[in-house]
């Protein structure tokens, strides 16, 4: 095996297992998985914090593993699951624990909001970056599935492909239906994936996605993207034994990658204009007296779940205020450190659109957003 171009900082590859098996099984030729249980393998880390398939593809579940052999792979859009959490919680338990995590660009961000409060030592963590064109909610595919009389248990793959969800059965049989004609009947990506604008995470050390490969190679490699030091070291390292095989990416794959990075863009700006244009603060803040005061959001948000200080009185050891008041309060973190994962959304019963609304309160109060992050 020839030994491959040199692995650097801002350069760009196509990586792929160099176990067949590994290739077969796992999504775009295994790149991501095989980094993980090499991490694992040579005592990089001490622990895998990914996502596992759990009762069928719609319901991806997160799992932390310390045996090579138990990473799970897959890809999965459904059910998206918090992992900024999970990490949090490890180094609370063991500040010295080395993590490597999977993580769409959200789940990076949180990572980055939580390092700011020294929550998460990002020197102990690799983060593996998944392109994400956003994610849906389980009962848009189950409905998908239910017109072509296709059981969830039977799907073995899902994909976001050049603008369509992909949906692969055991049997070979393929559904693939465009996101835009999902989003135009009013289904399709949850809201707040619409208006994100960020596909290739930023705050990683690799950002690994199937966007750019050549079509002849297509769900066989995955294009990487090395973001830092650390993720050059992890990825030279994993060739030279042998783990992965790396090779230059063609100038016009880097090309094709840009372009859609740049669509998506662009759908996003403009979804969050038609979302967050015509919504006026006194609107939006009208949605809240529908608040229960479950307090699902905070549990579920990866930032403020974390944090011990502040609201935590609200949030179950004493009597919550009234609605106003509890959402003002918790604006003044939640509002500046949301990282867009939409996981408050999903979460709320009262079905509250948290993520505009804060998308709203940055809009029309920059001046005490600012304020308040410089404070902060």
């Amino acid at each position: 095996m020839s030994p491959g171009p040199d692995v650097e900082v801002g350069g760009c590859y196509l990586v792929r297992s160099s176990d067949p098996d590994t290739v077969e099984e796992a999504a775009c030729g295994g790149a991501v998985t095989e980094l993980l249980r090499y991490a694992l393998e040579e005592g990089l880390v001490d622990v895998a914090v990914c996502v596992e398939r759990g009762a069928d593809v719609l319901d991806g579940r997160p799992v932390v593993v310390d045996d090579p052999s138990e990473v799970p792979s897959g890809s999965y859009h459904c059910a998206p699951v918090q992992l900024a959490r999970i990490v949090v919680e490890l180094h609370r338990e063991d500040p010295t624990l080395r993590i490597v995590v999977t993580c769409r660009p959200c789940d990076a961000r949180a990572l980055e909001r939580l390092a700011e409060r020294d929550l998460v030592d990002l020197d102990r963590v690799y983060r593996v970056g998944l392109n994400c064109g956003g994610t849906f909610e389980p009962r848009v595919v189950l409905e998908i599935l239910e017109e072509h009389d296709v059981d969830p248990s039977d799907v073995e793959r899902e994909e976001i492909v050049k603008g369509h969800l992909v949906l692969e059965t055991g049997d070979g049989t393929e559904i693939s239906v465009p996101i835009e004609e999902l989003e135009e009947g009013g289904s399709g990506r949850r809201e707040n994936c619409r208006r994100c604008g960020e596909n290739i995470p930023e705050n990683v050390d690799l950002a690994c996605g199937n966007w750019g490969v050549p079509e002849d190679l297509q769900g066989e490699w995955t294009f990487v993207e090395v973001k830092t030091e650390a993720g050059s070291e992890l990825l030279a390292r994993a060739r030279e034994k042998g783990k992965v095989e790396v090779k230059e990416v063609p100038d016009e794959s880097v090309r094709v990658r840009e372009k859609i990075d740049g669509i998506m863009r662009r759908m996003a700006e403009s979804w969050r204009e038609e979302t967050l244009g015509e919504d006026s603060l006194a609107e939006a803040l009208e949605a809240l007296d529908r608040c229960v005061k479950c307090r699902s959001c905070r549990e579920v948000c990866p930032v403020c779940s974390a944090c011990e200080e502040g609201c935590w009185e609200f949030s179950g050891r004493g009597e919550v205020p009234p609605n106003r008041f509890w959402h003002a309060h918790v604006a003044q973190c939640v509002a500046l450190y949301c990282v867009g994962c939409g996981a408050c959304e999903t979460a709320c019963p009262a079905e509250i659109p948290l993520t505009r609304i804060y998308g709203v309160l940055r809009r029309e109060l920059p001046d005490a957003v600012e304020g308040m992050i410089r404070r902060g």
